[in-house]
């Protein structure tokens, strides 16, 4: 292997094959460890022999990943039942180019992945990769799962720190952190991005608890977040902002500010069932 793995963006490539295709156009791309865009049919790779601004922008980001080289999440289940619970991650290599080639009747432009770089990953085995998939997008960057994605790679565990979870395991992880720290405390809405400024939703017998949970740094951004948070406030009301200790804000008055280290900190000492939680969340298989 003539790449660092290290170096490498991770990628997410969702195929949308709008199920009008043979099945067996999938299991060709998947089975030679492909991946590939339509795009009409065309041979050509250079995103100038395109009209439509979405084939250019993204038959570039393609060329763009086979020059730079990238780890790259592949699903190919988005119109059929097979590989719908699962998906391929593997390394396209360094000064890959795009081929446009036949598919069963179409022509797709495609990128190889390295044959010994390749995992079948099953979301059964790693829910929070079917969990956090981009919406939409055929490419893009997947930071949201960077870390999980690297450790499948890696063929390693990720480390048992705050900063291996995803956003989403954040949330379940802090939602738990206050059935822990308060008594009598249940969740009255589903965890996250149940309102706009609002992961958490739940309460005791004698008081609701909003909540918000964060990873951002940026000092503003957290003021940000408290002063919309705020708008929640009513006497009946516990206001939390779970984010970094090292970014804790100066101004949150009126909102209980809990580091996000502590949440896992905590949960992490409970052998008996925090830390076998956190576990599940970072090594599923």
């Amino acid at each position: 292997m003539s790449y660092n793995i290290a170096d490498l963006n991770v990628a997410f490539f969702r195929h949308k094959f709008s199920g009008t295709r043979p099945e067996e156009d999938v299991r060709k791309l998947w089975n030679q460890r492909k991946v590939g865009l339509h795009w009409g049919e065309k041979y050509s790779t250079d995103p100038s022999d395109y009209d439509n601004s979405t084939a250019q922008s993204e038959i570039q980001r393609l060329n763009d990943f086979g020059e730079r080289g990238v780890i790259i999440a592949a699903y190919y289940g988005n119109d059929y039942d097979i590989h719908s619970d699962e998906m391929l991650i593997g390394v396209v290599p360094p000064g890959s180019k795009p081929v446009g080639e036949d598919v069963g009747d179409s022509i797709f432009k495609t990128l190889s992945m390295d044959d010994e770089m390749i995992h079948v990953v099953s979301f059964k085995d790693h829910p929070v990769l079917s969990a956090v998939r981009p919406q939409g997008h055929s490419l893009c960057r997947w930071k949201a799962a960077e870390d999980q994605v690297r450790a499948v790679v890696r063929e390693g565990q990720l480390p048992a720190e705050v900063g291996s979870l995803s956003s989403e395991q954040l949330e379940v992880a802090c939602n738990e952190f206050l059935r822990v720290q308060f008594e009598g405390y249940f969740p009255t809405l589903p965890v996250g991005r149940t309102l706009r400024d609002v992961d958490i939703v739940g309460g005791t017998a004698s008081e609701r608890i909003l909540a918000q949970v964060t990873q951002e740094s940026d000092t503003n951004k957290l003021e940000s977040k408290i002063q919309r948070l705020r708008n929640y406030a009513d006497e009946n009301a516990r206001l939390v902002l779970f984010g970094p200790a090292e970014y804790e804000p100066k101004t949150k008055d009126s909102i209980d500010y809990i580091a996000v280290e502590e949440v896992f900190d905590t949960l992490y000492s409970d052998k008996s069932h925090g830390r076998k939680m956190l576990d599940r969340m970072l090594n599923p298989a």
